[in-house]
C-alpha cells in the first residue's frame, strides 16, 4: 500500500527538472559550517549541498520557507530506504517492477528526446512552415458590437441576475443580423455600437476591443476562428456566446516577422518529426489478437506469470499463444509478465482495450532497449532521478511492511471494538414525513440568486404544497402524540409524505449504520435514541423528519474482527511514521543560514 511522504508520490517524477534555487546568500559560508542538527546528527552546509542536488523539485521548494520539513522528510526518506535496502525489499515484486516500470518510462521518454533534438530542419522547411502557418504569430486588432440577451429561464427558476440585457435570445438575433447588414451596407461601425452594443467598455470608444487578439489567447475558440478568418475591413456574422452576439470587425492584422520565431518553428518541426517517428513504430507494434476470446473478461493484473487462465470455461496454459507483435508470438506466460512490469497507467487499457496496451508496452521495451544501447540512464540527470525514485518504492515498500507484519492481539481488537461499538451498530426505524415548500428569499448577490434558485429546484419537486411553518407546527402536534401514546402507524399512514414508508407503519425499511450515506444530523438524532423514543422534528430541504427508534442491534466481534485488525495496522502504521517524524525533527544551528534560501547550487 502506497503512502504519503509529504509530497513523494509527486516527488518521483521521473523527468523532472530541478529548480532554480532561491535568492543566494550574500556570501557563501564554510563548507563545514554545522548549520542544523537531526536525530543527534550534526548536519553541514557540505551535507545541505548534497541532500539539495539529491532531492526532487517538491522538496527543495521546501527549502526557503520551510527547512525544518526539508530536512525531516529528508532524513525519515533516507532511513526508511536504507531499511528497506537492508531487507532487499528492492529487489522483489511489487516493488521491484514498479522500480523498473519507472525507469523503462524516464529511458524511453530521453529516447524520444534524441529523436527530436538530433533532427535540424533546414532552412527552406522553416520557412515553408511559416508561410503556412503565419496565423500562428498573427495579432488581431478588432472592433466589436455585443448584443447581450437574456437566457430563456428554466421553468420554476427566477430569471439570471446577470443579463447584459433585458431583450430575449430571438429579439437579439434579429438584432444583430440587421446591424451586420447595415454594416456591410457602409453603416458607421462606432454609431452603431454607441448605440446598441451591450460592451461598456468598448462602446465608448467606437467599438474597440482594446486589447490585441492572439491565436492562443483566452478567447473562446469559435470567436477567434471567426476573428482570424476575416480580411482587414470585414464585418463577421453574428457569434452567438453565453451572454450575448458578437459582431466583429477586423482593423488591422500583423504577423511577427520570421525571424522573431525561428526558434518557436525549429521545435515545432522537432516536434513533428518526433511524432511522425512514433507514429511509424507504433505501426509497426500494432498487435493481432490470436485468442481474442482470452480477453473476454477482465485480466486479472495480480496474477502470477507462469499459471493457466480459465477464461469462460476455456482453460488457456501459460505457452499458448494469445496475440503476435511485429512478428513475435505473445503466450500467456508472457503477457502476464507484461502486466506485471506495467506502468499503474497503462494497466487502465487492461479491461477495454487489450491490443492497445500489447501496443504500449511493446513501444515501452523498444524505446528502454533504444535508450538502454546508449546508455542513456547512467548519465546525469536521469541517473539521479532513477536513484530517488528507487528510493521512494523501497521506503514505500518498508512503510507497507511494517503495516502488514504487525500483528495486533486478540486483547487490543477487543479493546478498540469495546471503544467504538457505536460504528458497528444499526439502527431499525420508522419515520413520518412532513413535506413542506420552502420560502424563497429574495436577494441580489450571486450568492443569494443561487441560494434562491436551488429553493425553487425544491419547492418544484416539492412533497406537499403546505408551507414550511405550516409543516413546523404540525411536526410540533404530532411529536406530543406520539409521546402521548399514539399509534405511529397511523399517523404515518394519515400524514407521511414518503410514499415508500407511509402504507408499512412508517418503517424505514432499510437499517441505519454510522456509516450509511445520509446526513449527519438525520444519523446523530437516531443514534441518540433509546429503543421506543420519538425524535424531535429534523429538519431536510425536503421537509421534516419524525422517527422513532424500534430497535439497535450491534455487529457482533466476531463479524467485524478482520476489518478491526485491518485498521488497528493503518492505526500502527501511522503510529510508526509520526514516531520518525518526531525522532528527525531538526534543530536549526544557524537558522539565519535558511533565511533566505541558501545559495547550494
Amino acid at each position: 500500500m502506497k503512502i504519503c511522504l509529504m509530497t513523494l508520490a509527486c516527488a518521483a517524477t521521473l523527468l523532472a527538472q530541478l529548480p532554480s534555487p532561491g535568492v543566494p546568500a550574500p556570501a557563501k559560508p564554510d563548507p563545514a559550517t554545522v548549520v542544523a542538527n537531526v536525530d543527534g546528527t550534526d548536519v553541514t552546509v557540505a551535507d545541505m549541498q548534497n541532500l539539495f542536488a539529491d532531492a526532487p523539485p517538491q522538496f527543495t521548494q521546501q527549502l526557503g520557507g520551510k527547512p525544518e520539513i526539508f530536512l525531516r522528510e529528508m532524513f525519515r526518506l533516507k532511513f526508511l530506504a536504507a531499511e528497506g535496502d537492508k531487507l532487499k525489499l528492492g529487489d522483489v515484486s511489487p516493488t521491484k517492477d514498479r522500480i523498473e516500470a519507472e525507469r523503462m518510462l524516464g529511458v524511453a521518454q530521453a529516447r524520444i528526446n534524441i529523436e527530436q533534438d538530433s533532427y535540424a530542419p533546414s532552412e527552406q522547411e522553416i520557412n515553408d512552415y511559416y508561410l503556412a502557418n503565419q496565423v500562428k504569430w498573427s495579432t488581431a486588432k478588432i472592433k466589436v458590437i455585443l448584443i447581450g440577451f437574456r437566457p430563456d429561464p428554466t421553468p420554476g427558476m427566477p430569471a439570471p441576475a446577470n443579463a447584459l440585457n433585458n431583450r430575449s435570445l430571438a429579439e437579439a438575433a434579429k438584432l444583430s443580423t440587421d446591424l451586420v447588414l447595415q454594416l456591410r451596407s457602409g453603416a458607421d461601425f462606432a454609431k452603431l455600437a454607441e448605440q446598441h452594443s451591450d460592451d461598456k467598455e468598448s462602446k465608448a470608444a467606437g467599438g474597440d476591443f482594446g486589447v490585441p487578439v492572439k491565436p492562443n489567447g483566452n478567447l473562446p475558440d469559435d470567436l477567434k476562428k471567426a476573428i482570424f478568418s476575416l480580411m482587414p475591413g470585414q464585418v463577421s456574422d453574428p457569434v452567438r456566446q453565453p451572454n450575448g452576439f458578437y459582431i466583429v470587425r477586423l482593423e488591422e492584422m500583423t504577423a511577427q516577422p520570421l525571424k522573431d520565431v525561428i526558434e518557436s518553428i525549429t521545435q515545432d518541426l522537432k516536434g513533428t518529426r518526433a511524432n511522425g517517428w512514433i507514429k511509424d513504430q507504433n505501426a509497426r507494434l500494432l498487435p493481432k489478437l490470436v485468442k481474442p476470446e482470452f480477453f473476454a473478461q477482465p485480466v486479472n493484473p495480480n496474477a502470477k506469470p507462469g499459471t493457466g487462465v480459465t477464461v469462460g470455461g476455456m482453460t488457456f496454459k501459460p505457452d499458448a499463444v494469445i496475440a503476435t507483435v511485429d512478428g513475435s508470438d505473445v503466450t500467456v506466460q508472457q503477457f502476464q509478465e507484461l502486466v506485471q512490469q506495467a506502468p499503474t497507467v497503462f494497466l487502465q487499457q487492461l479491461g477495454s482495450k487489450p491490443d492497445s496496451f500489447l501496443q504500449q508496452m511493446f513501444f515501452l521495451k523498444f524505446l528502454a532497449g533504444e535508450a538502454d544501447k546508449l546508455k542513456l540512464g547512467e548519465k546525469s540527470p536521469l541517473k539521479e532521478q532513477f536513484e530517488w525514485q528507487r528510493k521512494y518504492e523501497v521506503a514505500t515498500a518498508r512503510v507497507a511492511q511494517e503495516q502488514e507484519t504487525y500483528q495486533p492481539t486478540e486483547k487490543e481488537i477487543a479493546d478498540y471494538y469495546a471503544a467504538n461499538e457505536s460504528r458497528w451498530s444499526q439502527a431499525n426505524i420508522k419515520v413520518i414525513l412532513l413535506g413542506f415548500k420552502p420560502d424563497i428569499p429574495k436577494g441580489t448577490t450571486e450568492e443569494e440568486v443561487k441560494r434562491a434558485a436551488e429553493l425553487a429546484l425544491n419547492a418544484a419537486h416539492a412533497l406537499n404544497d403546505r408551507s414550511q411553518a405550516e409543516a413546523t407546527k404540525l411536526a410540533a402536534d404530532l411529536v406530543a402524540q406520539l409521546r402521548a401514546g399514539a399509534d405511529f402507524g397511523k399517523l404515518a399512514k394519515q400524514y407521511s409524505d414518503d410514499k415508500e414508508s407511509k402504507d408499512d407503519g412508517g418503517d424505514f425499511g432499510v437499517p441505519i449504520k454510522s456509516t450509511s450515506k445520509m446526513p449527519e444530523d438525520f444519523k446523530s438524532a437516531i443514534f441518540a435514541l433509546k429503543p421506543g423514543e420519538i425524535s424531535n422534528p429534523v429538519k431536510q430541504p425536503t421537509g421534516l423528519y419524525i422517527i422513532r427508534l424500534e430497535d439497535r442491534k450491534v455487529q457482533p466481534l466476531k463479524e467485524v474482527t478482520a476489518s478491526i485488525a485491518q485498521e488497528l495496522k493503518t492505526n500502527h502504521r501511522t503510529a510508526w511514521l509520526d514516531q520518525l517524524s518526531v525522532r528527525f525533527t531538526p534543530k536549526l544551528i544557524r537558522p539565519e543560514f535558511f533565511a533566505p534560501a541558501p545559495a547550494l547550487r
